[in-house]
């Protein structure tokens, strides 16, 4: 499974990759520090797109519900399942990101190993799901 990471964090995408590395085997793990950044390597990546994205709500430039908005407007993007991610759980940001089709808002756990925790359950859960892939003349 291929994972997209967008924080603008350093310490929150290395501890990411830290918890990511014990699932080498079943992910692989590409990460940005900003919306834009990100949004030109999908434009770039149609053979490589990702599975499934994590991004920062709080992204610098573009918003991470910015950028969730812009994405999902693509059409050979929007296929893709967003789980947005925040420090931070305000009930209507959290309702905007369904609005904009995040499939899922994780809150981001206090410690590493609680963050760990979180992300094993998402591997585990993702790595058993069947993911849609666009069709070929969406994707040139």
């Amino acid at each position: 499974m291929h994972i997209l990471l967008v924080d603008d964090s350093p310490g929150e995408l290395l501890l990411a990759q830290e918890a990511f590395s014990v699932h080498s085997e079943a992910v692989r793990l590409t990460t940005f520090s900003d919306a834009r950044g990100a949004m030109a390597w999908l434009a770039g990546a149609a053979g490589d797109l990702p599975d499934l994205i994590l991004a920062d709500v709080n992204l610098p430039g573009l918003s991470g519900l910015d950028w969730l908005r812009s994405l999902k407007e693509q059409p050979a993007l929007r296929h893709i399942p967003v789980v947005v991610m925040s420090v931070a759980a305000p009930p209507q940001q959290i309702a905007e990101a369904y609005a904009l089709r995040a499939c899922g808002y994780l809150p981001k756990a206090p410690s590493f190993g609680e963050f760990q925790k979180q992300i094993d359950a998402l591997v585990n859960f993702w790595s058993r799901c069947m993911f849609a892939r666009p069709p070929a003349a969406t994707l040139s």
